[in-house]
Parts: C-alpha cells; structure tokens; sequence
C-alpha cells in the first residue's frame, strides 16, 4: 500500500504539471499548489490509475500503456522546456528522442508531429504562406525536435532492420497501409471490408481511399493548427487528434481507446466549462454507444446469429456519438478564445 501510495503522488505531481491555468500568458513557475489544488490532481490520477478499461486492456497483454507513455512523456518534455531556458533545447531533442521511439512502436504518433513541431514555433501561423514558412525556415527549437525525432527513428529502424531484414520493414510500416481486417469491430468502415473481403470484388480506386482518407487528415491539420501553436493547449490537442484517429481508423476495438484516454487526464482542469451533469452525460452517452455495438457483437460471436448488418448500424451510431462528444470537448474547452479559423488554408 505504501509503494502505491507514492505511486499515485508521483503521478498526481506529474498531472499537476499538465493541467494548466486558464490564464495562458501565466508562466509555469506559477503551477503550486494554489493555482493546482489537490482534488484537480488527484482526480487526474485517478482517472487514469483506476480506470477498469486501461487494467482490463493491459492484463490483456496490450502495450497500448507503454507507447502512452513516450507520449505524455514528449508532451512533458516540450511543455517543460517552456520555462527552462538554460536546458531548453537539451529537453527539446530529448522530446524528438522520445517522439521517434513512440513512432517505432505504434504508427500513430506520426500524426502528432505537427502539433510538436508548431508549437515551438514564435509566430503564430494564420494563412498558407506562414504554415509554409514554418516548414522551410524552422527555428533553432523546431530543429533540435525534428534531429531527436529523425535521429531516434532512423537508430531503432536500423537496428531492427539489421536483425529482421526486410521483414520488420514490412511488419512494422507497409502492412498498416495494406491490411485489411473483416473481423467485427467499432470502425464505421467494418461493414464494408466484411462485404468486400471476398476475392472477386475489385480493390476500390485510388481516388475512393482518398476520399476514405481525407476528412480525417483535415480534421487532423485543422486540430494541430488550432491547438497546437500553443503549448497551453498541446495536451488537449494531441488528445482531440488521437480521438480523431480512433473514430476514423478502418479499425477500432478498444485498446485503441487508451490512444486517447491515456491523455484526458491532463486535459481535465481546462474544462471547467463543461459542467458535471453534460461530463456524466458524454460518459454515459459513449458507454451506451458501445454497449449498444457489443450486444450483436456477442450475439455474432457465442450465438452464431447472423447479425453483420446490426453491427454495422452500431459501428455508424458509434462513430456519430464520438463526432458529437468531440464537438463537447471543443464547445467547452477552457481555451475557446485561442481558436483560430482557417477556411482559407482548409
């Protein structure tokens, strides 16, 4: 009890960290106890310490906790470096360090990188012209972020490439852009790979994927462009972009939702305009949406009732319940006046 007891008070000083005050131009140092009291932290600790899906996932033999990690970790390390300037750029490379192995385990990270990188930019970026100039004339920052990143990526590539050949390449990077899963699951897309999974139908055109593809990749700049030139905001919006990909994935069962929950803690002080009975409502809403999806799910599986097409109209009411919750989340952070519109540039 004890081991655990200091367990959850290194957790509850390191969430203290993230949950920052409404005020954005107030500097860290200001982060006591006055400005974090201990329920806010504790709650956040509690949300992730004690919550039964992330203990059943990992006893499941998940490392969806592990990769989690390096990426609260790069998150830590970015918002750190804000306030510390005599280490500033040490703790920036060390977040690119962080950042390439996270991308080495699991794929998804990658889509992060946007969200880093503007975040240590010094001007804000408005119009296509200045997202262009941040791309070609980084700063010293984005620069020490981009050689941890790629010099961390490339060292476990090659290193499993020379022990796996090309194999692990494509175990590990090709076979996410060509897999195809037919297996019941939460994805909206589920319904239509189980019916097209047969040999003769023809794989569908280019054109079609990128369709498929595009509202989640505008979703995904939109977000990074309106959360992530702040690093005030950068936890709320690698956590609104990693629910993005979840909701959108060709594939969703539920240790994807640690991708996204594994961060809501550190997002939970800034929605202090979300009151408690619409925080209760969104749970209990995606609970249901869930329960609603396992019942033909479970009825396919130990019944051996044909009910395919039941679980696809679940898949679609999931998938609109995770579209209403995230416009919540939006509608009711505590940074609303840092929303940016970017018509012009989407």
């Amino acid at each position: 009890m004890e081991i655990k007891s200091q367990y959850q008070k290194t957790v509850q000083h390191l969430l203290s960290k993230f949950n920052r005050p409404q005020e954005p131009d107030q500097s860290l140092d200001a982060l006591d106890e006055r400005s974090h009291p201990d329920n806010i932290a504790r709650a956040s600790a509690c949300c992730w310490l004690y919550n039964p899906l992330t203990a059943v996932i990992s006893t499941r033999g998940s490392g969806d906790c592990f990769s989690s990690f390096f990426v609260i970790l790069t998150i830590y390390l970015l918002i750190r470096s804000d306030h510390k300037s005599s280490h500033k750029h040490w703790l920036i490379f060390a977040a690119g360090l962080a950042h390439g192995l996270v991308i080495h385990l699991r794929l998804y990270p990658l889509l992060f990188s946007l969200a880093y990188y503007l975040s240590l930019s010094s001007r804000l970026t408005r119009t296509p012209l200045d997202f262009l100039r941040q791309i070609l004339r980084p700063n010293k920052q984005q620069f020490c972020l981009v050689l941890g990143t790629l010099l961390s990526l490339v060292a476990f590539t090659w290193t499993f490439y020379s022990l796996y050949g090309w194999q692990y390449i494509y175990e590990a990077y090709l076979y996410h852009f060509v897999r195809k899963d037919s297996r019941h699951n939460f994805s909206l897309q589920f319904l239509l790979q189980y019916l097209g999974s047969a040999a003769t139908v023809e794989e569908p055109a280019l054109l079609t994927k990128l369709l498929v593809v595009a509202p989640q990749f505008l979703l995904i700049l939109y977000l990074s462009l309106s959360f992530g030139q702040f690093r005030q905001t950068l936890p709320f919006c690698i956590f609104t972009v990693a629910f993005v990909i979840v909701t959108y994935n060709s594939v969703v069962t539920s240790q994807y939702f640690i991708w996204y929950l594994a961060i809501l803690p550190l997002c939970l002080n800034n929605f202090k305009l979300l009151s408690w009975s619409r925080s209760i409502f969104l749970l209990v809403l995606w609970l249901l949406a869930q329960a609603l999806w396992l019942l033909p799910a479970y009825l396919l599986e130990f019944k051996t009732w044909n009910s395919f097409n039941w679980i696809g109209l679940q898949g679609a009411v999931f998938f609109v319940t995770n579209g209403y919750i995230l416009e919540q989340l939006l509608s009711h952070y505590g940074f609303t006046q840092f929303k940016i519109s970017y018509r012009k540039l989407l």
